[in-house]
């Protein structure tokens, strides 16, 4: 939670919000595979997740009793901004985005 606090103001812009995220991520890959593997270690039954899909396709969405509000990427620094927004907003707020 500590981590996610200062992106606390900017929540309210969903776009600006990715789209500053995604220059970090353009400079540097390993920071979405980095994201890929928290996701992939949270042990908790509902949450937002971020997975490579089918093929070369990357998915993200809401993890409770099952896989909700998914979308689905071809480019993995736009899925990965959008899975550490839904992320900041669930650990702010316990809200989900959809």
């Amino acid at each position: 939670m500590q981590l996610f606090g200062p992106a606390s103001p900017y929540l309210a812009d969903a776009a600006a919000f990715r789209s500053a995220v995604s220059e970090p991520l353009q400079l540097n890959a390993e920071l979405v595979d980095a994201w890929q593997g928290c996701s992939a270690d949270k042990r908790t039954g509902c949450g937002p997740y971020f997975q490579r899909g089918d093929g070369p396709d990357f998915e993200v969405g809401f993890y409770d009793r099952g896989y909700h509000d998914r979308r689905t990427y071809n480019d993995s620094v736009r899925a990965c901004a959008d899975f550490v927004y839904r992320e900041a907003v669930w650990v702010l707020t316990r809200a989900r985005v959809c």
